[in-house]
């Protein structure tokens, strides 16, 4: 019997035992929900810590006694590799996407038995997202990114993986019409509530929540608080000391001032910022691409 398959058995036993439905169990979904504790009592999904913290308080036992001889301490080498996919942007440059999901191959071969399934989302929402793929022939695989989803909802401060959520769900904005504009909006104000931490990792993917706002934004040709979107990502570059983020706002507020405000002579000023920042960094592939797009602009 495998790790997931011992710690499932166990937590059902104890909940079956205690005659206590997983409805119970799981209150309101906003720690755990039932398809989650199903996954987790099936042997699926192997649960975090947090959630086992959680199982074992509502089940009146100690962690210890739920895993028994088993250990599910992630290894530091997981989150390092993570910490790679996560820092070198990529600028959609082919060759930077191919390494990036070589890097995500080797992830799941070292590790997939050992994760548990928001580790393991996130891993799919990177690839995706590089990828240019969705989950619409994989349903379990979207099943929990909806109970997540609906558990980031719920939030008001959000950990590294909300936001890669969150980053998802945004995602899956590009190119739509027609969403839900409340929805959008209240994760936007609650995105521009994060606190900016001194953990590098979780203020790239902030800032990647940031930039992708500011384009969905400019897709929707909505511009309200597009500025406040803007400062708040300047404010996590300039706390974190990311500069080689930098010139990827300007492109976002050339777009901002040729769209929005109809201003060319300002609009080409962004653009050029850009291309200086890209310049200064020796990154010949961001240089031309914003070259690329400036020109696309008719600048």
């Amino acid at each position: 019997m495998n790790i997931k398959d011992s710690i499932g058995l166990r937590i059902k036993t104890e909940r079956e035992r205690q005659q206590m439905s997983r409805e119970v169990l799981c209150l309101d979904g906003a720690e755990l929900t039932v398809r989650q504790l199903i996954r987790i009592e099936k042997g699926e999904s192997l649960p975090s810590l947090d959630r086992l913290s959680y199982i074992a308080k509502r089940l009146g036992k100690s962690m210890t006694e739920l895993l028994d001889q088993d250990n599910i301490t992630i290894p530091d080498e997981y989150y390092e590799m993570k910490n790679r996919l996560i820092k070198f942007p990529t600028y959609r440059n082919p060759d930077r996407i191919k390494s990036k999901l070589t890097l995500i191959e080797e992830v799941y071969e070292k590790f997939f038995d050992i994760l548990p399934e928001e580790e393991l989302l996130t891993l799919d929402i990177l690839e995706n997202i590089l990828s240019f793929t969705s989950w619409e022939e994989s349903p379990k695989v979207e099943e929990i990114y909806e109970d997540l989803f609906e558990q980031v909802k719920k939030k008001r401060k959000f950990s590294t993986n909300d936001l890669l959520v969150i980053d998802y769900y945004f995602f899956h904005l590009y190119g739509r019409k027609q969403y839900d504009k409340k929805l959008f909006e209240r994760i936007v104000k609650r995105v521009l509530n994060q606190e900016i931490w001194t953990d590098d990792v979780y203020n790239i993917v902030l800032f990647n929540d940031l930039m992708a706002i500011a384009a969905l934004k400019i897709f929707h040709k909505s511009f309200s608080d597009f500025l406040t979107v803007i400062d708040k990502a300047l404010a996590v570059i300039e706390k974190s000391q990311l500069y080689s983020y930098k010139p990827s706002v300007f492109v976002l507020k050339a777009k901002y001032e040729l769209l929005h405000k109809e201003n060319k002579k300002e609009a080409a000023e962004n653009y050029d910022k850009a291309i200086m920042f890209a310049s200064v960094l020796e990154d010949s592939v961001l240089e031309e691409s914003i070259k690329a797009g400036k020109l696309a602009d008719g600048l």
